[in-house]
């Protein structure tokens, strides 16, 4: 999906990182559903072309444990497979993006959950177990265990 995003006018670089935003939400989130049916493109009146809004993010975190993404980050890698630094490698690779400006994107998305979340899920409409357990889960993935020491250090 990244290999067309590159090639559409349009779309590009700044749209494959809008996608690596979407997938790390669907992680910290739980959302083991969003499939390549999940993310889209719309045609503009303009004839330009853009990446549509997200749409159907579902937090299963805060319900029940799901397993990775519905999407491969490389033709080689198992399905359900999360984000790590080999997946990411691997998507980088494959994509022919360059590795560290992914690994920013990720970081940013994981900075601004640690921030805002843990507020927005307390005043959320959640039971009080269910915001329990989003909380939990997107405090435990790995790709927020960076910040997560961080934080303990004050650094």
């Amino acid at each position: 999906m990244a290999l067309v995003m590159q090639a559409v006018a349009g779309l590009g670089e700044a749209a494959c990182h809008e996608l690596l935003r979407r997938i790390t939400v669907n992680e910290l989130i739980g959302n083991y559903d969003g499939h390549l049916k999940n993310f889209g493109i719309r045609y503009l009146a303009s004839g330009g072309i853009e990446l549509s809004p997200a749409y159907d993010v579902v937090a299963y975190g805060a319900y029940l444990n799901g397993n990775g993404h519905a999407l491969r980050f490389a033709d080689d890698q198992p399905q359900r497979t999360f984000l790590s630094p080999l997946t990411l490698r691997h998507f980088a690779n494959r994509s022919g993006m360059l590795e560290p400006p992914l690994r920013h994107v990720i970081s940013e998305v994981c900075k601004q959950a640690l921030q805002t979340w843990p507020e927005m899920i307390a005043a959320s409409q959640l039971l009080p177990h269910q915001k329990t357990r989003l909380h939990d889960y997107f405090m435990s993935r790995q790709i927020m265990s960076g910040l997560r020491a961080q934080a303990k250090t004050g650094g």
